[in-house]
């Protein structure tokens, strides 16, 4: 939806912009519960060879806002996660495949259903009203299981740390903040029925081209761990009918991947750079809110194996986004939204050790408009629409074919990356307001992804999401 309709995310605090725990306060300051449920349903031939053919997911939580005191407020959620992913062409992975050149796949293909559960707090604390301290948690732990023989079991764990600061000085405010993630995924394959004649062939890619194949094998474990740290800077300036904010953010990662059993043997790991920032600026008038803002993002990814002992990978990526948009009263009860947007893709991926590669790069021109219109104090309609096309202005792959897996490996990623042609989404939202009490906030957009004229004219991607939200507020 266009920028300024986004209730949740329009604000454009720190908290907002970079997660930033100490601006919690500039967030949210009134005691709340939040309790909802979110559906979300992709379907269609248009996605990476190893993503699923569908999804289907339900995400039900409860959010609360609890200040407890004139100077320190909490924020908590819970969220349980329960997902199928349907006609899933073999992989058992299913984190940052994108990243990971090191997998783990079988010969057979099926469905995935996954069970989770999430869980969030969020602390703040004011020192004498111009320095501001944050701490929050995130832990979540799930479990992915393939509905067809041999089984594989995905668990994931994951730990996030959060923490920061906010110094206000006249009209100026500094934040700082430090972020350290922590994810792992485990993948345990069940003993075989050799009896049965049904062991599948494992497939180990420790290359994007080159899967070394284990035969009779009896039991498989695989870890993959990450672990990466974030620091952010955070400044802003607000004058009577002007803001501005900016912030810059740096993140190292690294991803190691380990195979279980007696002797644990290394299968090789990636390293990630990411630069990221942004600067906003927004103007008021009487009835009219303007704002332009531009986002950079940065990465650089080197992967290596230690049989080889080289760089194996090199994957990096830029993009630039500018969006300019504004809000516009045209009455009391009728609002009306438009965000222009443009962004600059380029993406690279070298296999050095089969002397294969591909670029691209392009351009994507966007429009979003939406209006809000209130027929009464208590009800609220939302509409809005989307349209986007993409131009490509280089694109080049090298065709250096090792393996039959290079298709799924190497060509095909490349020609998803190139073919997108246009995005199309429209979204409608019904809010019943019995403020200072009481919101409920009934939602659905589709979303429909078509690439280009040289893929089959069916080959789409179908997104629709639905949401239904209840905020009780507390006084």
């Amino acid at each position: 939806m266009p920028q300024y309709m986004d209730s949740l995310n329009y604000q454009f605090n720190f908290y907002d912009l970079h997660d930033n725990p100490a601006s919690l306060f500039e967030d949210e300051s009134k005691k709340s519960i939040w309790m909802g449920a979110v559906s979300n349903h992709l379907s269609g031939d248009y996605h990476l060879p190893f993503d699923p053919q569908e999804i289907n997911s339900y995400n039900y939580f409860a959010r609360t806002i609890y200040p407890l005191s004139e100077n320190d407020i909490f924020k908590g959620t819970f969220t349980y996660r329960h997902q199928n992913d349907k006609q899933v062409l073999w992989m058992h992975q299913n984190r940052r495949l994108e990243e990971n050149p090191y997998l783990l796949a079988d010969s057979t293909s099926g469905d995935f259903v996954l069970n989770g559960i999430l869980w969030s707090a969020e602390w703040a604390h004011r020192y004498k009203n111009r320095i501001l301290f944050g701490l929050g948690v995130i832990y979540n732990v799930d479990q992915r299981l393939k509905q067809v023989f041999p089984k594989p079991l995905n668990k994931h764990r994951d730990m996030i740390f959060k923490s920061g600061l906010q110094f206000s000085l006249d009209k100026w405010k500094i934040g700082l903040s430090y972020h350290y993630i922590d994810e792992q995924e485990k993948v345990e394959i069940r003993k075989y029925n050799l009896e049965q004649n049904l062991t599948p062939t494992l497939f180990k890619f420790r290359f994007s081209d080159l899967p070394v194949i284990l035969r009779g094998r009896t039991s498989e474990e695989r870890v993959t761990t990450y672990q990466a740290h974030a620091i952010g800077f955070e400044l802003s300036k607000k004058i009577t009918f002007f803001n501005l904010i900016t912030h810059m953010r740096y993140i190292s990662a690294k991803s190691n991947t380990m195979d279980g059993g007696t002797r644990a043997q290394n299968e090789g790991s990636y390293d990630k750079n990411e630069f990221l920032g942004a600067l906003k600026i927004s103007y008021n008038l009487i009835k009219t809110k303007y704002f332009i803002s531009y986002n950079y993002y940065n990465r650089f990814l080197s992967a290596y194996h230690p049989d080889f002992g080289f760089t194996t990978i090199k994957h990096p990526r830029y993009e630039h986004h500018f969006i300019a948009g504004m809000q516009n009263r045209l009455s009391s009860d009728l609002h009306i939204y438009a965000d222009f947007l443009f962004s600059i893709y380029n993406e690279q991926k070298k296999d050095l050790f089969i002397n294969n590669y591909w670029l691209n790069s392009y351009k994507m021109y966007g429009l979003r408009v939406g209006g809000s219109y209130f027929w009464t104090r208590f009800w609220e309609t939302d509409l809005w629409l989307n349209y986007a096309i993409f131009d490509y202005s280089e694109k080049e792959r090298s065709n250096n074919q090792y393996t039959p897996f290079f298709k799924y490996l190497f060509s095909d990623p490349f020609s998803y990356y190139t073919e997108k042609n246009r995005d199309l989404l429209g979204g409608f939202k019904v809010v019943y307001h019995y403020l200072p009490l009481l919101e409920i906030e009934l939602a659905t957009y589709i979303k429909k992804e078509i690439p280009g004229q040289y893929l089959l004219s069916n080959s789409k991607r179908l997104t629709l999401n639905f949401s239904l939200i209840l905020k009780v507020f507390i006084f």
